[in-house]
């Protein structure tokens, strides 16, 4: 009985510091996790990690490592800042644009981190007169689309838990599901909120030139490796169909 009440008073206490710390709580519980099973259970180490997935975490752990290096050296403001002007600023094209540019950010490892572009996005709804709603729902559903990516978070948890409970999941199908839905969502939001009222205006507005847009070598660099761990991940998802139609 006592052993269980400090379980439980350890995990309210983990739980309470990772809120207050604004620490990540399922890394924060994991040494506590050990702890526990190993110094008041009784239980061997491996017996405590069996029911957790070692693998998929090094890969989240290691994927949104990548992108954080990613973002905090520049390289995915000055993707966007290039996206955006060379785009240009045509009212009706920015909600769409948002969309992508959220999915593929989205994509990169952590879900959250598509919420970069809210600061751009909103600003410019408002000066180009977009309904704030239709420029929300667009970050939002293209946050949610990219998040069910093969390289990000939910797709990497979705497809490593079907593995391990042995369902046939292609992550490619679960991500064009995703994908579709959220398009669906967008197509009913941005005619809701003023879309069609956007379309019809005969006068384009220009972004103004935006400062910055030009890839240093190491943003070069790191766009190179962006690319080859896409390349990997479409390469190593769909060798294991290939090879179950060749019985190998």
């Amino acid at each position: 009985m006592v052993a269980q009440l400090t379980g439980l008073g350890l995990f309210v206490a983990v739980f309470a510091i990772a809120a207050r710390r604004n620490l990540h709580l399922g890394i924060s519980m994991l040494p506590v996790a050990c702890a526990v099973g190993i110094w008041l259970a009784g239980m061997p180490l491996d017996d405590v990690l069996q029911g957790f997935p070692v693998g998929i975490v090094v890969l989240l752990a290691g994927v949104t490592y990548f992108f954080g290096i990613a973002h905090v050296n520049g390289t995915i403001d000055a993707l966007m800042a290039a996206v955006v002007a060379r785009v240009g600023g045509r009212a009706v094209t920015l909600p769409v644009l948002f969309f992508l540019m959220t999915a593929v950010v989205s994509a990169m490892g952590s879900p959250l981190a598509g919420l970069v572009t809210a600061p751009i996005g909103m600003p410019l709804a408002k000066r180009f007169g977009i309904d704030p709603m239709l420029m929300a729902l667009a970050i939002a559903t293209g946050l949610s689309a990219g998040a069910f990516a093969p390289t990000s978070l939910f797709g990497i948890v979705t497809y490593g838990v079907a593995q391990g409970a042995g369902v046939d999941l292609n992550a490619f199908v679960l991500f064009a599901v995703a994908c579709a839905a959220n398009v669906a969502l967008f197509i009913v939001a941005f005619a809701s909120f003023g879309g069609p009222a956007l379309a019809r205006r005969h006068r384009e507005k220009r972004v103004a030139a935006v400062a910055g847009t030009a890839f240093t070598p190491r943003q070069k660099l790191t766009l190179v490796c962006m690319c080859g761990l896409v390349a990997v991940v479409v390469i190593s998802s769909a060798m294991p169909q290939r090879c179950s139609r060749l019985r190998c």
